[in-house]
């Protein structure tokens, strides 16, 4: 999840954020932040009919941003999709004040959701949809010979990627030291990432390939000697 902006009052808690889900668990986040009467704001499809002056009718869709007050919220797993269901409640020129209308949250669009008072509890929610990592206690190295490695922060729900790294191995050949070379350097570069982006004071253990793993204990042990 993204957090794209937020405005809450010190004073009354009262406000608004705006969020992008990019995740499927960042939509289970999202429903679990909706309550009745919240506002909830996003683009949506909208068919207008209009009357020419000859009478004729034509008919289209038009992408507009609603305002609606939460009456009703469901969470489709299938379709990983957040409906809300309510009465419009901001100004628009196709859709009347109080006219029911339903939204649908989904992946990679952004919406905003208003609040007359934001609860610590769901204030919590937000930072972990937004930081998942913070609760990783398994750093993960997925590694290729061809020189391309993923580091992976695992958590309970989800696996983060927090760097990658993509480095040219040449092939092994008589007499040259290229490719040995270019090993130590490919698993030196991940052993700065791990040190970059892994807070050990959370991470319980890192995996890794046996001949990394070996390389690390040796780096680190010159790093403490």
């Amino acid at each position: 999840m993204k957090l794209l902006k937020k405005q809450i009052s010190a004073k009354d808690g009262s406000g608004f954020v705006t969020l992008l889900p990019d995740t499927p668990e960042d939509l289970w986040h999202t429903y679990n932040l909706l309550q009745t009467h919240d506002l909830v704001r996003c683009t949506t499809l909208r068919k207008v009919s209009k009357e020419s002056s000859t009478g004729s009718v034509t008919s289209n869709k038009v992408r507009m941003n609603l305002t609606i007050e939460v009456t009703k919220v469901e969470f489709d797993r299938e379709t990983l999709q957040v409906r809300i269901s309510g009465p419009n409640r901001a100004e628009s020129d196709h859709v009347k004040m109080g006219a029911y209308h339903t939204l649908t949250l989904e992946l990679d669009r952004q919406f905003s959701i208003e609040k007359l008072c934001w609860d610590q509890i769901y204030l919590d929610r937000i930072e972990e949809a937004c930081h998942p990592e913070n609760d990783a206690e398994v750093a993960c190295i997925v590694m290729s010979p061809s020189g391309l490695a993923h580091l992976c922060l695992v958590t309970g729900s989800v696996t983060v990627t927090k760097a990658r790294i993509e480095m040219n191995i040449p092939k092994k050949r008589t007499g040259s030291s290229a490719h040995a070379k270019s090993i130590v350097k490919f698993y030196d570069a991940i052993y700065r990432a791990i040190l970059a982006h892994v807070p050990f004071d959370k991470v319980k253990c890192v995996l890794g390939k046996e001949k990394w793993m070996f390389f690390a204990s040796v780096e680190l042990g010159r790093s403490i000697g």
